[in-house]
């Protein structure tokens, strides 16, 4: 592939150093050799960090697996303690008390471990719980009879704005910020929720497509790029422009 078909933002065949810097004495103002060793320096460097994220993302993975061993019950079987599932196919999560007394713990530990604040140890807490709910992990309700009575109040009137047409909802949004009391700025936020909910189920489909789209236009382009060919080099380029993908000339 010639200098001038490279692509500024695609995926191009890699260029044999040696034909890259024939009687080239400068790279962007830096002297080529100089810019040889830090390029290589700063792919090394970025290779290190992608390894760790990598490593840490698996290592969070091991030990949010261990914290369900605590929030959830467990039963024995075949000797082994294997956590218990609804028909649902979600855990049945411990009791209200027992998940707050795991909850402080962690948080402790986490504030032990170099939290700066307890509200941070809080986030660190409220983050590993969000990861555990796409694994079927169900959040315990308080057994407190005033607890009960909000958390159904709180259902409830999901329940109730999820049965309002969006066009109501809009309108009724419009209405309380004429308003403008307090109370009417309290409902706002909960007309908001439900809309941006909304908006947010209607497009998981989509975003889903998407990604399997975009996934395979990437992979695609890879396999193009190896081949280094004429008509994979054509190819690669008609696919750029229709992106809208600029090339230098």
């Amino acid at each position: 592939m010639s200098q001038e078909n490279i692509a500024t933002s695609a995926v191009v065949p890699a260029i044999p150093a040696d034909d890259f810097i024939t009687g080239v004495e400068t790279l962007c103002g830096v002297p080529m050799a100089q810019a040889m060793e830090t390029i290589a320096e700063i792919g090394g460097a970025a290779c290190r960090e992608f390894r760790k994220i990598s490593e840490s993302e698996e290592q969070l993975g091991k030990l949010d697996m261990a914290l369900i061993g605590f929030v959830v019950k467990h039963e024995i079987v075949d000797g082994k303690s294997v956590p218990v599932r609804g028909d649902d196919k979600k855990y049945i999560p411990v009791a209200y008390r027992e998940y707050m007394g795991v909850r402080q713990l962690y948080i402790g530990g986490a504030f032990d471990m170099g939290a700066p604040t307890m509200d941070a140890a809080e986030k660190v807490w409220d983050r590993a719980i969000g990861r555990l709910y796409p694994a079927g992990f169900v959040r315990p309700v308080s057994d407190d009879p005033e607890a009960l009575r909000k958390a159904a109040a709180r259902k409830a009137k999901a329940e109730k704005m999820a049965a309002i047409p969006d066009a109501e909802l809009q309108a009724k949004r419009a209405e309380l910020f004429e308003v403008g009391t307090s109370k009417a700025i309290s409902e706002m936020k909960d007309i908001a929720k439900e809309i941006e909910r909304r908006a947010k189920d209607a497009n998981a489909g989509k975003l889903e497509a998407y990604k399997v789209m975009a996934d395979a236009i990437g992979k695609r382009a890879k396999e193009l790029a190896k081949l280094g060919t004429a008509d994979a080099e054509d190819m690669l380029i008609r696919a750029g422009q229709a992106l809208g993908v600029k090339f230098s000339k």
